[in-house]
């Protein structure tokens, strides 16, 4: 499109100048005005638009769960971060989990409060759960969204996402 207005106005500049043309030259330069115009809007229309969420870049539900289920695999089997999940409902957990990345990748999901998630994760973190346990959670996560299909891009996108939490997560709030 961008090279029709530019055809456009070579055609009407090259008609203007040679006096082949009918139209007077305040016709000419309202075409051209006209012909700008529609380009800026289009410009403006382009970037304006709304950036896809995260949830649905990476792609959706399908890989929303497969990660989480793929990532409660690893964290069942890894020494430093099984121990926090020894008493849980596994089932109802990966739903839980599933629906926070939802949550903070911009699908469809409930809202989770701060205060709710520091209040979830008080127990565990009265039996020990740390900044270093917090690390291992996320790369395991970072592990199974990128073995379920996610790029890196998307994946350190969604490190940083994670690690935004890190002191929600620990209760770190007036410490």
């Amino acid at each position: 499109m961008k090279y029709l207005g530019f055809i456009l106005i070579v055609n009407l500049l090259f008609v203007g100048c040679c006096g082949c043309g009918s139209k007077d030259k305040e016709n000419e330069k309202q075409e051209i005005q006209q012909v700008e115009q529609e380009q800026e809007t289009k410009q403006e229309k382009t970037e304006e638009a709304p950036k896809e969420s995260l949830y649905n870049r990476i792609g959706g539900d399908p890989v929303v769960d497969k990660a989480v289920r793929l990532f409660y695999d690893k964290l069942l089997q890894d020494e430093e971060i099984s121990v926090f999940f020894g008493n849980t409902n596994l089932e109802e957990n990966i739903q839980k989990q599933k629906a926070f990345f939802n949550m903070i990748f911009g699908g469809p999901s409930i809202e989770y409060t701060e205060e709710q998630l520091r209040q979830v994760h008080r127990p565990l973190i009265q039996m020990g759960l740390n900044a270093i346990h917090f690390e291992r959670f996320v790369t395991l996560m970072i592990e199974s969204l990128v073995l379920s299909g996610v790029n890196q891009e998307e994946a350190n996108e969604i490190r940083d996402i994670c690690n935004s939490y890190q002191d929600v997560i620990l209760d770190k709030k007036n410490r």
